[in-house]
This record gives structure tokens, sequence and C-alpha cells, in this order.
């Protein structure tokens, strides 16, 4: 009985103390670099937000129909494309949202209906363009009483 009683004592003893015992870590004293040597030229992303019109848009307190295209940053090679019309005294007449894979520094393009749509930005403008011309006729499902999203529009701020 005294022998198991040791043992128990023992145990208890060596328990506590391996779980009372802390290993002590030792603070490096030298400074950590906080900083990577990686060029902040190539990681800096290009947001892009814009907005532009076609030309009806500068007379629209006249009652002129327009037409407007938002382009928004959506990942570093995407944009989301999302396109209104008045709608305040006419029904809409053109609508979509899309995303657009980047191309080029100034070409985004996008696949409607199985049709290569091309987004070209320029000085202040953009233009909407099928890559095959006998496509364009895509353009017209997005648009009611004959419009369509061909063409030019410009930037508006």
């Amino acid at each position: 009985m005294k022998t198991r009683f040791f043992i128990l004592a023992l145990m208890l003893t060596s328990g506590f103390l391996l779980t009372s015992c802390k290993e002590q870590v030792k603070e490096p004293t030298a400074a950590i670099p906080t900083e990577t040597n990686i060029d902040t030229a190539e990681v800096k992303e290009e947001v892009i937000n814009l907005t532009f019109a076609s030309e009806g848009y500068t007379t629209k307190e006249e009652g002129s129909d327009w037409v407007k295209v938002d382009i928004k940053s959506s990942s570093p090679d995407q944009v989301t494309i999302l396109v209104t019309s008045r709608e305040d005294i006419k029904k809409p007449t053109c609508s979509l949202e899309t995303i657009a894979t980047k191309l080029n520094d100034n070409t985004y393009q996008a696949v409607l209906q199985e049709v290569q749509v091309n987004f070209v930005l320029g000085a202040g403008q953009l233009t909407i363009d099928t890559v095959n011309e006998s496509d364009r006729g895509v353009f017209s499902y997005y648009c009611s009483g004959g419009g369509s999203l061909l063409g030019s529009y410009t930037e508006i701020k």
C-alpha cells in the first residue's frame, strides 16, 4: 500500500513540475524587417472608374434619349460594364451588365451571345464594336426601338 501511495505521490509531483515549468523564449533584439523588396510599380493595380455617354446626354434636359456606360475595375484584369439609358421620361432603350477581360492597356473584351465585343478606351472616348463586322446585330438585342450599343461614347465627369 505504501508503494502505491509513493508511486501516486511521485506521479503527481512530476506531473505538477512538468506543467508548471514554462520554456522561456528569448525575444530577438534585432528589428525584423517589415518591408519586402517587391517593386511597387509591378504590384500597383490601376483602378478604373469611368463613365461615358452617348451624344444625346448633353441635351437630356430637352428630352433627348441617351445611353450611359459605366466601367469599373472588378479585378486586376477585368472590368464590370453597366449600360443604362434614359428612364425618367421614356422607357429605357438600352441595358446591359457584363464582365470584360483586359486584352491590352486600353481594350477590354466581353462575349455577348457568343459574339466577341471590344470596349476600347481612348482619350476621353469609349468605342464599342464587335471583333467581326458581321456580328454587329448583337448590339440591337440589348436595346429597344431600333437602338444599338455600337458606336462611340464621350467621357462624362
